[in-house]
């Protein structure tokens, strides 16, 4: 009986055995990877591949994948874009067809055999955690956005309301704010210009350029009589 050689086959199942198993070598699907850099404004990340390729019978290091795309919620109208941080665990998908085309043109491409599931022609399709990494055990079942550094939130939830830990707007660049059914409770309100409001209410008192409304009072003079002061308002 014949002795099975992997690297010099002498029979034609041997001969498509090694066939296939090179060609299966070659065809990559999805690989988990690592972001090396990312590229906020042309949504591209060099990253480097978990994986390492067998070459020659032997285990090679991974080589970076330079400009590789990075899906993201995008259409020709709204986007919402996340910046990807070196070190990110990511997932990298191979493309059936050759994207160089495809990115500049939007037209279908030619599928070829060494065109399919291409190292080169990667695209990264999301993130995942680590087995260390966690999200917090709150707000489970709400739509949630998070800063994972500082904590500060912003949570969309299952019973319709919005609940925020940001602690300061840095930019509200709008000309109108309309709420005309809601109560707004703050504990400071400053305005460079003025505020108008049908009435304003305080229960403890309102100032006005720095005048109490609650102990402000009038000087005036009845008739012939000396000035003398009003009382305060009740």
């Amino acid at each position: 009986m014949a002795t099975k050689n992997e690297s010099n086959p002498t029979t034609l199942n041997e001969i498509l055995d090694n066939w296939q198993l090179v060609t299966l070598n070659n065809i990559h699907t999805t690989i988990p990877g690592t972001i090396l850099s990312f590229d906020p404004v042309k949504m591209e990340a060099s990253v480097l591949p978990l994986a390492r390729p067998v070459i020659a019978g032997q285990e090679v290091q991974p080589q970076p994948i330079d400009r590789c795309p990075v899906c993201f919620l995008n259409d020709s109208t709204f986007a919402v874009r996340h910046p990807l941080q070196k070190g990110d665990l990511v997932v990298i998908g191979f493309s059936e067809v050759s994207l160089e085309k495809i990115l500049t043109t939007k037209k279908p491409e030619s599928v070829t055999k060494n065109g399919k599931f291409n190292m080169s022609d990667g695209i990264i399709i999301g993130t995942i955690d680590g087995e260390y990494d966690k999200m917090p055990s709150d707000n489970a079942a709400d739509l949630l956005i998070i800063n994972k550094k500082t904590g500060h939130k912003i949570v969309f939830k299952v019973d319709g309301s919005i609940d925020t830990t940001v602690e300061i707007i840095t930019a509200l660049n709008a000309t109108s704010i309309k709420a005309p059914n809601a109560v707004i409770e703050c504990k400071t309100v400053i305005a460079s210009e003025k505020v108008e409001a049908p009435m304003v209410n305080g229960t403890t008192d309102v100032t006005f350029a720095g005048v109490s409304g609650k102990g402000h009072t009038h000087s005036y003079r009845p008739g012939d009589g000396s000035p003398t002061n009003t009382g305060a308002p009740k």
